[in-house]
């Protein structure tokens, strides 16, 4: 995702960039870790938690990144 956003934008990215880019949204993958374990035990609730935090976390990535990259031309 990040290499094709990266190309969309005219720039090349290498894939240790996109690793390092990857790096800052770990900490998105540790709240959603904890959301799961606060509150994926209960069944519909949990679900939607989940779901709408996977998407959050996805979509927060992809927008940072067509950001930083529309900024470089």
């Amino acid at each position: 995702m990040i290499t094709s956003i990266a190309l969309i934008n005219g720039h090349s990215i290498t894939k240790s960039a996109a690793l390092k880019l990857i790096a800052v949204f770990v900490a998105g993958k540790v709240g959603r870790g904890i959301s799961q374990v606060l509150i994926g035990w209960m069944p519909i609730a949990g679900n939607i938690v989940n779901a709408s935090t996977a998407v959050t976390i996805t979509a927060s990535m992809s927008w940072y990144d067509h950001y930083a990259f529309s900024k470089q031309r």
